[in-house]
């Protein structure tokens, strides 16, 4: 047990300071993570290949201070040819190497990959800027691969310290244009499927009417009856209602429904109708939810969650 004052001008080397002391001074007022400025401070962007680039920025680590001047470069390796992995970009502190660097963590294949771990103790420690979806059989990383995890403060963070260092007018024009494209995406998506989900529900009540329909019949006098509306009033009259081939679709434009009962993370979709369809999935309590889908060929997909879900794909 100790207590320790710092710091004071050395008398005949009786006062001696290290980094490590210097540093757990500065991670006393100076929080871990990027700095703000620049808005693209130390952010993972896609190259040519399977290559991408850690942008110019500024990043603080346990009160060890690093600078990237220029876009680094960084190589991902190949992808497997039946899976998808996650790999992580990382600037990792090592004190028994005394430096900070950029690096990769390469993630595992497999039908529902999960992100490697980082790495923190007391001698290495992880700050993820980003991570990379590595698609199977893959030959190049785009942009839309790549997720930003430098706001995340449970992996990386924003520094936090004495000084003013966030524009809240960029940071925020951030936000916003990620969620509109974000909006965008799901409103087209939405738009496109729309007519298939209604004509499930139309389709659904009116088998419902039919099965109603065939059991009115008076036990007494034996005779059959039928449901009918008219100026929006529910009635119903003497006679068999008139046999049909059913309700006519909103298009002639094929679409299927993928019943999922069972909870999985993983959902094997054969919908059969030869073309690569768009997806609309909402859980079982009827909300709409977002999956990651692949698609095997122009009859089959799959569609995959951070966790185990059950529900209906409507595919259109």
């Amino acid at each position: 047990m100790a207590f320790l004052s710092r710091f004071y001008n050395s008398k005949n080397g009786d006062r001696t300071y290290d980094s490590a002391d210097w540093a757990e001074y500065f991670s006393s007022f100076v929080g871990n993570g990027v700095f703000a400025q620049p808005t693209s401070g130390c952010q993972v962007q896609a190259d040519s290949g399977m290559r991408i680039k850690v942008s110019a920025g500024k990043l603080w680590i346990n009160g060890y201070y690093s600078v990237n001047t220029s876009d680094y470069s960084l190589s991902l390796s190949a992808a497997n040819n039946a899976n998808p992995r996650y790999d992580r970009v990382v600037a990792r502190l090592d004190l028994s190497k005394r430096t900070t660097a950029l690096t990769v963590i390469k993630g595992t294949a497999a039908a529902v990959p999960t992100a490697p771990a980082i790495v923190r103790n007391s001698g290495v420690y992880d700050l993820c800027l980003g991570i990379v979806t590595v698609k199977a059989n893959a030959a190049s990383i785009t942009q839309a691969d790549i997720t930003d995890t430098r706001t995340d403060e449970t992996v990386c963070g924003i520094v936090k310290g004495v000084i003013e260092q966030i524009s809240t007018k960029n940071l925020f024009a951030q936000y916003q244009a990620a969620f509109d494209k974000w909006f965008k995406n799901l409103a087209a998506e939405l738009d496109e499927n729309a007519a298939t989900h209604l004509y499930t529900l139309v389709q659904s009540n009116y088998n419902s009417i039919q099965a109603l329909n065939n059991q009115l019949k008076d036990d007494i006098t034996n005779k059959q009856y039928h449901l009918g509306v008219s100026d929006g009033q529910l009635y119903y009259e003497e006679g068999a209602i008139a046999a049909d081939g059913g309700f006519t679709a909103l298009s002639s434009d094929k679409n299927y429904v993928h019943n999922q009962t069972a909870s999985s993370a993983l959902w094997t979709v054969t919908h059969n109708l030869g073309k690569y369809c768009s997806v609309t999935v909402v859980d079982s309590g009827g909300n709409i939810i977002v999956g990651n889908v692949t698609y095997v060929d122009t009859n089959k997909l799959l569609i995959r969650f951070s966790s185990a879900v059950s529900g209906k794909a409507y595919c259109n």
